[in-house]
């Protein structure tokens, strides 16, 4: 069945608490949904949300670009999908954000058009249930009492923005936090490339006693890690640095141990396949996260998470909470730390088209 009409819109939606990205406070969260539908008037969405401080593209080059697709992906045949689109779409070097647009509303469209689930055309046989970790910010006014609600909510991982001014400040409390989880959660740390490697193994020296699964980008020069974890053997993960070693390297090298991807980051839904396909042959586990997506997008990235059957980690999908409303009719639900993946699925395609404004339409 080929795409016969296509509709971009915009959205912008307040955010329930304050987001820091890097040195930009956003206060809502904006993007594009893009709707590709067949002649029997089945539709796929896709969501194109660039994030201000993570993202190089803009949300005005994004759009510009999903414009100048338009016409591309107007008649194409929907079984062509990977052998066609993807083709021509990374030979165009098309943005990551809206290649993962691209990817979800043209798979979103296949799975409608064929009765199936999302993650069963994705990857066949996937986790009907994934846990996921809560995510405290640097910005959280009152840690210790939001760690004790989320443990009262059930979540059993928790992660943890480090890498401030204060080191000693984060280290105290981190102990005090270290003992309410002790035998309940886990604790994550993400520094976000704050460190230089003398600061990173005076930190991390402290955490040795501490509940931690693993610390996220910890240095400043992602090519010293092999040096920090020679120093303090511990569970070391990249997010940000993972081109940095992928594109470069045949395999990544031996102190990586957890690969956070996330898909509209690292180039789409084939591109996070790939690097699961990886990260896989060297058993290295992967962790799907989010880019506070609507739960749009957050639906498809639950989808890929669902297939990663390898390991019981808890994947970064907690970003929804940020959002005062979603532009699901039915919003995503956490429930004791755990998503609901079929459920999910079912209403990640379901549209409250209300809280859209259309800006155009191909056919």
């Amino acid at each position: 069945m080929r795409i016969n009409r296509i509709k971009i819109y915009r959205y912008s939606i307040p955010l329930a608490l304050p987001l820091q990205i890097k040195n930009i406070k956003l206060t809502e969260r904006q993007g594009f949904l893009l709707a590709l539908s067949d002649a029997d008037h089945h539709t796929g969405w896709g969501e194109i949300a660039p994030l201000p401080g993570l993202h190089r593209e803009t949300y005005t080059s994004a759009l510009k670009e999903l414009k100048a697709l338009g016409h591309f992906l107007l008649n194409i045949h929907n079984r062509y999908v990977w052998q066609q689109v993807e083709n021509i779409l990374i030979k165009k070097k098309v943005l990551p954000s809206v290649m993962f647009g691209i990817e979800s509303a043209l798979l979103n469209l296949k799975a409608v058009q064929n009765e199936v689930l999302l993650p069963t055309l994705l990857q066949g046989t996937y986790r009907k249930q994934v846990a996921v970790n809560a995510l405290l910010t640097r910005n959280e006014p009152d840690p210790v009492s939001a760690v004790k609600n989320l443990l009262r909510q059930g979540y059993k991982t928790i992660k943890i923005k480090v890498g401030g001014k204060d080191s000693k400040r984060e280290l105290d409390l981190l102990r005090v936090i270290a003992h309410l989880v002790i035998g309940r959660a886990q604790l994550r740390l993400d520094a976000n490339r704050s460190w230089n490697l003398q600061q990173a193994r005076m930190f991390m020296k402290e955490l040795q006693d501490l509940p931690i699964e693993y610390i996220e980008e910890p240095l400043k020069d992602p090519g010293q890690g092999d040096k920090l974890y020679s120093a303090i053997p511990c569970t070391l993960a990249i997010d940000e640095s993972i081109n940095v070693f992928h594109k470069k390297w045949a395999r990544f090298p031996a102190w990586i141990k957890v690969l956070v991807i996330k898909p509209a980051v690292v180039g789409g839904i084939n591109a996070t396949l790939q690097l699961i396909q990886k990260c896989e042959s060297q058993e290295i586990d992967c962790i799907i996260s989010d880019t506070f997506h609507s739960g749009v997008g957050l639906s498809v990235s639950t989808a890929l998470a669902a297939g990663i059957i390898g390991h019981r980690r808890a994947m970064g999908l907690d970003t929804f909470k940020w959002l005062s409303h979603d532009l699901l009719k039915k919003k995503l639900r956490v429930r004791r730390g755990q998503i609901d993946v079929n459920l999910t699925a079912r209403n990640g395609n379901d549209i409250k088209i209300s809280h859209l404004h259309e800006l155009i339409t191909i056919k």
